[in-house]
């Protein structure tokens, strides 16, 4: 099976949450979406009407999927690598990366904002 790798930011719906978590007895699964930050070029249409590429991110393990759970939010900077598995749904195809290992790109912005709004309420 082919490996994939790739970084951009969670997304997801307006209103909604940044991912699902299914959890059973023995089992979690926990899905996000994820857009790459780099989209490839797009020879067929106009450049400025390229999306990008949305990766589907699948990540299984009980544990690993609660602190997940409580990391992912819309817009948080992520990689991920794992296993591609491309399929169609009505016309469609999706990319799902299985098996996903997931590592958090913006710690030291958050962290810098953490300390930038303790310092001061009013950042002007």
């Amino acid at each position: 099976m082919a490996e994939v790798s790739a970084y951009g930011r969670v997304t997801c719906k307006t209103g909604e949450k940044a991912y699902t978590l299914r959890e059973g007895e023995k089992y979690s699964f926990l899905t996000f979406s994820l857009l790459d930050s780099k989209p490839t070029k797009n020879f067929f249409k106009d450049p400025d009407d390229n999306p990008g590429q949305f990766y589907q991110v699948e990540v299984t393990g009980k544990k690993y999927c609660a602190y997940l759970s409580e990391q992912i939010e819309k817009g948080r900077i992520v990689a991920i690598t794992g296993q591609a598995v491309w399929s169609r749904y009505n016309d469609k195809k999706y990319l799902t990366v299985k098996n996903s290992q997931v590592t958090f790109l913006d710690w030291h912005l958050l962290k810098a904002a953490e300390e930038s709004k303790a310092a001061s309420d009013d950042p002007f």
